[in-house]
């Protein structure tokens, strides 16, 4: 029962996958079972003993330390995001640290606040649009969107481009996504995504020649 709510904090905390968070929790049971073998051997010597529980105690310290820092950081962003609710940026911030502690639903609503104070604020526009994306919800990623490129034709290095031409894709509509993706190319052309994304548009058009040189590079 502790190895399986082990692996619920691994995928919480890290993010990871079930399986590669059961290997880890499985390499730790091993890990524990010889570390009792050593420390019983060791328990005969003061000094060796010592030695094993000064550098732990620090460590624990330390973590302790750093998840009080943690915790004094979101109070202080929660703390600045009310005093002025009015705030897009605010908002837009307290969306992030929300979006780093994976509680994604809190972060799309405070996303969310920010458009609704601020319909041009580019940032947490093109969050929505990701997550508009991923939802396969298309025409609001490209309402998000066209409302990034509005403020910014070159937000985030152009990467707006390459996620324009990716949705466009998706909907199917071909034209649309290799005009995006061909102003993306130009100005970043050792992207792999954005190749992968072009060819992709490419080879739907019937243009398999040059599909096949992106593909490649």
């Amino acid at each position: 029962y502790f190895g399986f709510l082990m692996v619920c904090a691994m995928r919480t905390v890290c993010g990871t996958s079930i399986q590669n968070a059961s290997i880890i929790v499985g390499l730790a049971w091993l890990s524990l079972r010889f570390d009792s073998l050593v420390f019983s051997a060791l328990t005969f010597s003061p000094f060796l003993t010592l030695i094993w529980l000064v550098p732990l105690a620090l460590g624990a310290l330390a973590g302790l330390r750093a998840a009080h820092i943690q915790r004094q950081s979101f109070r202080r962003s929660l703390q600045a995001a009310t005093l002025n609710e009015h705030d897009a940026e605010a908002q837009y911030q307290l969306g992030l640290i929300y979006q780093q502690r994976r509680q994604h639903a809190e972060a799309i609503k405070h996303f969310r606040r920010a458009v609704e104070i601020d319909p041009r604020e580019p940032d947490a526009n093109y969050q929505l649009g990701i997550v508009a994306r991923q939802e396969n919800r298309l025409s609001d990623a490209i309402q998000h969107f066209n409302h990034v490129v509005t403020h910014d034709d070159k937000y985030r290095q152009s990467e707006v481009w390459r996620e324009i031409g990716a949705t466009y894709l998706a909907a199917g509509m071909l034209e649309e996504a290799k005009s995006a993706l061909e102003k993306y190319h130009e100005r970043r052309p050792f992207d792999p995504e954005g190749l992968f994304h072009l060819a992709e548009t490419l080879t739907k058009l019937g243009n398999t020649t040059r599909a096949q040189e992106l593909y490649k590079q």
